[in-house]
């Protein structure tokens, strides 16, 4: 099944193995080809041992397949209000506000 697939390839991220993710992720891509989590945990486990080539070829096989992820977000709670913020978005008024405390919080 691809959750059996998936669990390996996710453990395959934990120990870098690109041969077993690679093997893995095929599995994963043929059994649900509209999931871009397989997509993601192989280009990370190429990311993380430096092979930058193959990081492009799976994203570009994401693109040409028309697999899409979901944008990035993170929310915080101020004042018993919940604020969510999309990876890119520059439309806050309190942006530079948020970026300066960023910085400060490094």
């Amino acid at each position: 099944t691809a959750t059996l697939w998936m669990t390996l390839l996710s453990s395959c991220k934990i120990h870098c193995d690109t041969e077993r993710g690679r093997y893995a992720a095929e599995h994963v891509f043929k059994l649900d080809p509209g999931n871009p989590t397989p997509y993601v945990l192989l280009s990370n486990i190429y990311a993380a041992v430096g092979c930058w080539d193959n990081v492009a070829r799976v994203r570009k096989l994401m693109k040409y397949r028309g697999v899409m992820k979901q944008p990035g977000r993170s929310c915080i709670e101020v004042n018993k209000r919940v604020h969510a913020f999309d990876v890119g978005d520059t439309s806050l008024p309190q942006e530079e506000e948020i970026y300066a405390m960023l910085q400060r919080l490094k």
